[in-house]
């Protein structure tokens, strides 16, 4: 269908014609193996976003990070 295209302000899930299906984020690997933090969260302009072990983020956020998106 092709929403998460869309809705991606960053263009990350792309449709492959060829294959004939999307493409979708890979959490932006190469980074996080580099010790960076995925593109979508370090450029959220709300800092909205956050990434890391579950464990940090549930101290670092408590029960919010207990909700799934």
């Amino acid at each position: 269908c092709r929403y998460c295209h869309m809705a991606c302000p960053y263009g990350a899930p792309q449709y492959n014609a060829a294959k004939g299906h999307m493409t979708k984020c890979d959490g932006c690997y190469d980074r996080v193996a580099d010790g960076k933090k995925p593109i979508c969260v370090e450029s959220c302009p709300l800092r909205a976003l956050d990434f890391g072990p579950i464990d940090e983020l549930r101290k670092k956020h408590g029960e919010l990070a207990a909700v799934a998106p």
